[in-house]
């Protein structure tokens, strides 16, 4: 027996294998389909790779942030506190301009002459004292001891404002970051999906019969899954951290530790139209609309109004879905 029949031998002994015709409509719609696939699997990708960045960006946004309100909350105390010493020299200088004035009254003309001397030298030194207090410091009108009631409590309060709003932009930023992860496991989670189409479109092409329509019919609502979901991801992206919000929180802040209840409320609620997500404003809200419910009952020797409370509910509920994602509890 030649070689050549030896191997034809074979060769019949082989079972024949099952494939598509190449010129197979379905065969031809599968791997269009799979090319298509494939190139969203790549956009996906670099979705995810956009949103890897911009989340790091953020995230160092925050420490940033957290870095720089703390250290000017503490340079800005320091600051504050030094012209509030100053202050306090100067009026201790005016008194004992003042004591020596008094003690020329009751004194002999040589007394008086020099009691009038030591008042002009504690005057000048008094004066001398609060030229050293920065010309553009608020201790020297609107809060400083003849305005303030309970000084030097405004003034520190709005010694803290940059403070405030620097802290008030890492939540911003903390916000963000939080967001992009959101998007970075939504992203993993349509490439999984898209993981799962490949294969099954990959196998449809693979077997015959009524099985490979199945498999590709599923593998296609899957697809369409993760294109709406992948795309509309990529539509709702994380807002970047604006410092328009921070502004108003700060001026809400300060508005709220000088009593302005009022200003408080207004600068509060423009923050949540600017960024509905600052789980703080709503917090705020909640805080002084209760405190000018509460006033108002004591005023009234009365119970706060139901509406009121509503509101106040409703700003807390806001407060505690923002921050934890969940609904908050019933009552």
């Amino acid at each position: 027996m030649s070689q050549v029949d030896h191997l034809n031998i074979h060769r019949a002994e082989l079972p024949e294998i099952e494939h598509h015709e190449l010129g197979d409509p379905f065969s031809r719609g599968m791997a269009a389909a799979t090319a298509l696939t494939a190139f969203f699997a790549a956009v996906v990708g670099l979705a995810l790779a956009d949103a890897a960045r911009h989340g790091d960006a953020a995230t160092l946004a925050t420490q940033q942030f957290a870095v720089a309100s703390l250290g000017e909350h503490l340079r800005a105390r320091q600051f504050a506190q030094a012209q509030y010493e100053l202050v306090l020299l100067a009026e201790e200088d005016s008194l004992r301009a003042g004591a020596a004035f008094e003690r020329g009254l009751l004194s002999s003309p040589a007394q008086r002459r020099s009691a009038s001397l030591e008042q002009r030298r504690w005057e000048d030194v008094a004066l001398k004292v609060r030229a050293l207090i920065p010309s553009g410091s608020t201790i020297r009108n609107r809060d400083g001891p003849d305005t303030d009631p309970g000084f030097p409590r405004y003034f520190f309060a709005r010694a803290d404002w940059h403070s405030i709003e620097l802290g008030a932009e890492r939540d911003q930023a903390d916000e963000e970051s939080a967001g992009w992860e959101r998007s970075k496991a939504t992203y993993f989670a349509v490439l999984a999906i898209t993981a799962v189409v490949l294969y099954l479109f990959g196998h449809s092409l693979a077997i015959r019969g009524r099985l490979r329509f199945s498999l590709a019919a599923v593998g296609t609502v899957l697809l369409a899954i993760a294109v709406g979901w992948g795309g509309s991801t990529w539509l709702h992206r994380p807002p970047h951290h604006s410092s328009q919000p921070a502004r108003r929180f700060a001026d809400g802040m300060v508005a709220l530790r000088t009593g302005d209840l009022r200003s408080a409320v207004l600068d509060f609620r423009q923050v949540i139209g600017l960024d509905p997500a600052s789980f703080r404003a709503h917090a705020e809200v909640a805080s002084v609309l209760f405190q000018v419910g509460a006033r108002r009952a004591v005023g009234l020797a009365g119970q706060m109004d139901t509406r009121e409370l509503g509101v106040v509910r409703q700003n807390l509920m806001d407060s505690y879905r923002l921050l934890t994602g969940a609904d908050g509890p019933t009552p």
